[in-house]
């Protein structure tokens, strides 16, 4: 499952739109993705990433939304 295909199913669980964003703390590692839910969907635009520590939410968000917007 592609991470546009995780942001639209969790989005319709949670009865709302495609989410734009989901963070996993697990242990002392933080995944998380970012997804443009405006971009094509045939070339979504989309970053991931996988920490071997624990960093705060907004941080990491704020990395993701850089990179995104290089």
């Amino acid at each position: 499952m592609t991470l546009q295909e995780c942001a639209q199913v969790i989005g319709e669980r949670l009865e709302m739109n495609a989410i734009a964003f989901g963070i996993v703390y697990d242990g002392g590692e933080t995944s998380a993705f970012r997804y443009d839910p405006g971009s094509d969907p045939r070339e979504p635009e989309l970053v991931g990433a996988l920490v071997n520590r624990r960093m705060p939410m907004r941080e990491l968000l704020n990395q993701l939304n850089d990179y995104m917007n290089e």
